[in-house]
C-alpha cells in the first residue's frame, strides 16, 4: 500500500503422498499400556450399541457367563500385545490453505531503530490426512462405533493361562487416511 503499510494473501494447494514408512513400515511388536476396554461391566442384558458390539464376541460372552458382567483381571490388562505396521493402501492427501497478512513497518525518529508488526490469519484444511488413529480411538470405535476398525482388534476365544476369555490379546496401528484436518488462526508478532 505504501512503505510503511504492506498487504499479502496466499492460496495454495496441496498434495503429500504417504512416505516409505507410512506405506512399508515392517510389524513391530509394542505393549501398550492405559487403555480401557470399553467392554468391562457389559452384562447379558446391557443395553447400547456398545453392548451389543461387544457380545458379538464369543469370548465376551463367555466371560459374562462366567462371571455375570464383563470382567478382566490384572494379567489380562498387562497381557495385551499389538504391532505398528504400515499401510500399503494408503491413498496421498490433499489440502487447501489460504492465508492473508498485514505488515506494518514505521518509521521511526532516526536512532529509535527498527520496529515492525505483523498479523496473518491462516486457514489449512487438509483431506484424507495420514494420521495414525491410537489404539484407545480403535477400541472405542470398534465397539459402539465404525465396526471397520475391529479388524486391529483381537480377543481371546476361551481363558489362556492367567488371561481371562474375551481379553484383549493384540490391537494393531497402522496409518490410517482419516477424515481430515483442519487448522485456523491468527498469527501476530512484533519485532524491535
Amino acid at each position: 500500500v505504501n512503505s510503511a503499510f504492506r498487504v499479502r494473501a496466499t492460496s495454495a494447494v496441496s498434495t503429500r503422498a504417504p512416505n516409505i514408512g507410512e506405506l512399508f513400515q515392517g510389524a513391530n511388536q509394542t505393549f501398550p499400556t492405559g487403555l480401557v476396554d470399553p467392554c468391562v461391566g457389559v452384562t447379558a442384558t446391557s443395553t447400547g450399541k456398545v453392548a451389543e458390539d461387544c457380545r458379538t464376541d464369543a469370548g465376551v460372552r463367555a466371560n459374562i457367563a462366567a462371571n455375570g458382567k464383563f470382567t478382566l483381571t490384572q494379567a489380562d490388562l498387562q497381557g495385551i500385545s499389538g504391532f505398528n505396521k504400515g499401510n500399503p493402501g494408503l491413498k496421498p492427501e490433499t489440502g487447501r490453505s489460504m492465508t492473508f497478512g498485514i505488515v506494518f513497518t514505521p518509521t521511526l525518529p532516526r536512532g529509535m531503530g527498527d520496529v515492525q508488526f505483523t498479523a496473518d490469519y491462516y486457514k489449512i484444511r487438509i483431506s484424507d490426512a495420514i494420521n495414525l488413529p491410537g489404539r484407545q480411538f480403535t477400541l472405542n470405535q470398534c465397539y459402539g462405533g465404525d465396526r471397520f476398525f475391529c479388524k486391529d482388534v483381537t480377543r481371546r476365544p476361551t481363558a489362556v493361562g492367567g488371561n481371562s476369555a474375551g481379553a484383549l490379546a493384540t490391537i494393531n496401528q497402522a496409518s490410517e487416511n482419516t477424515g481430515g484436518q483442519y487448522d485456523e488462526g491468527v498469527d501476530i508478532t512484533a519485532a524491535y
